[in-house]
């Protein structure tokens, strides 16, 4: 599903701070597959599953986050370290949420409103031409790396949010929250 006006509108390169919540359940038939030889750069991409890119792998991108072949989350953006990779392992059936951020100097990943990963990374360029897609990438002109199960959320931010925010998302809607509604750009819900 490509978002709407995603281009220009969903873009974060620079040293742009942004966040996004995404609410996710993974099917039963997603089982972890073991990728050949060790995890660096793209091995670490075999058979993973995407649950929101504005990259395409073979031109150029900003960012994607989603599960690697064993379950963890993966968000990774086009920099070095370009990549920051959590070491819980994401249980079939049952609803998660995460929540991936970058203040413009951190990547941050939270599972379930629980911090669970980070890394330093810098300012990147901006990428104006790909499209944000939601449960799938780009490979040239054609969608890959689809996700197995269900999207029921997503919500974009132009700024960071802090750990605190992140707990307070769990805990209410952040179209009711002032604080949370401010700098929020977008929000997709899928209906069952």
């Amino acid at each position: 599903l490509e978002l709407a006006d995603s281009p220009q509108h969903l873009s974060f390169g620079e040293a742009q701070p942004f966040a996004v919540e995404i609410h996710f359940y993974c099917k039963p038939h997603s089982t972890p597959i073991k990728p050949p030889g060790h995890q660096q750069g793209p091995a670490q991409w075999h058979g993973h599953q995407v649950l929101l890119s504005k990259f395409n792998g073979c031109v150029s991108g900003e960012y994607r986050i989603g599960l690697d072949a064993q379950r963890h989350v993966i968000f990774q953006r086009e920099t070095a370290p370009w990549i920051v990779t959590t070491t819980d392992v994401i249980p079939l059936r049952e609803w998660h949420t995460v929540v991936c951020t970058y203040d413009g100097a951190h990547m941050r990943v939270y599972i379930d409103s629980r911090f669970a990963a980070q890394v330093e990374c810098g300012p990147q360029k901006t990428d104006l031409s790909t499209p944000t897609l939601l449960g799938a990438d780009l490979c040239g002109y054609a969608t890959a790396h689809q996700f197995e199960g269900y999207i029921s959320e997503v919500s974009l931010w132009q700024r960071s949010l802090d750990a605190a925010e992140v707990k307070a998302l769990a805990a209410s809607n952040p179209l009711h929250s002032p604080s949370l509604s401010h700098d929020r750009i977008g929000e997709w819900c899928m209906a069952q």
